[in-house]
């Protein structure tokens, strides 16, 4: 009999993000609360989402075992994404590609003033107030500088030649694979009031990727 490995909830420990781990010791301390919080919320969701996944398969007569392999072939080969306006100026008198070259620094919205989305970036803004939700208030303690805030991008499932969020930007950096160790993940977007609901680890994609994808709630 196929054991259903799906539906066997793995213990809820301690969160295994520590400041020692080789990834995250280049980050400061409120981006490392930041991971520890979605963390937490990432295993406190993922027994109740290993049994509703575990349910959509079954009704789809798709194998567990098939869907362990594909979540192994994205935790192996997918990538995390930065799109960006090359042409756009922010709040220095230089575009945003002349802006990577000579500084070599992808900046956040805080940073540039710069958004196709949410142009919120400050006290009280909705980003501000979104990134107080989805991370806990890592970012709203004493000390903490516009430069720490989290970067938005994408999780680059298919090779598209105009990368998975063109919208975003009609140009797009492909960053190396272990910068997604040090990545949270939410379906739809950062935004969205149900971001909360859809956190995930790159080690635990479950609450990313199970039925509150497909749920028209």
């Amino acid at each position: 009999m196929e054991q259903d490995t799906l539906n066997q909830p793995e213990p809820v420990g301690p969160c295994t993000v520590k400041p020692q781990d080789s990834v995250l010791a280049r980050l400061s301390s409120a981006q490392r609360a930041a991971l520890r919080h979605v963390e937490a919320v990432v295993r406190a969701e993922e027994p109740a989402a290993r049994r509703l996944l575990a349910a959509i398969l079954s009704r789809a007569d798709c194998k567990i075992d098939d869907y362990n392999k594909a979540m192994e072939c994205i935790g192996l080969h997918a990538r995390v994404v930065l799109h960006f306006h090359p042409d756009r100026f922010g709040t220095k008198s230089v575009t945003v590609a002349e802006a990577l070259l000579n500084e070599g620094v992808y900046r956040n919205q805080f940073e540039t003033g710069l958004s196709t989305g949410s142009l919120s970036a400050f006290p009280g803004g909705v980003r501000d107030t979104w990134e107080r939700t989805l991370f806990g208030g890592a970012y709203h303690t004493d000390g903490v500088t516009s430069s720490e805030r989290p970067k938005y991008g994408a999780l680059e499932l298919v090779r598209y030649s105009d990368g998975p969020i063109p919208r975003f930007g009609s140009c797009y950096l492909v960053l190396r694979p272990n910068v997604s160790a040090r990545t949270s993940f939410t379906f739809m977007g950062s935004e969205d009031p149900r971001a909360i609901e859809r956190l995930a680890r790159h080690h635990g994609t479950d609450g990313l990727l199970d039925g509150r994808i497909t749920r028209r709630d």
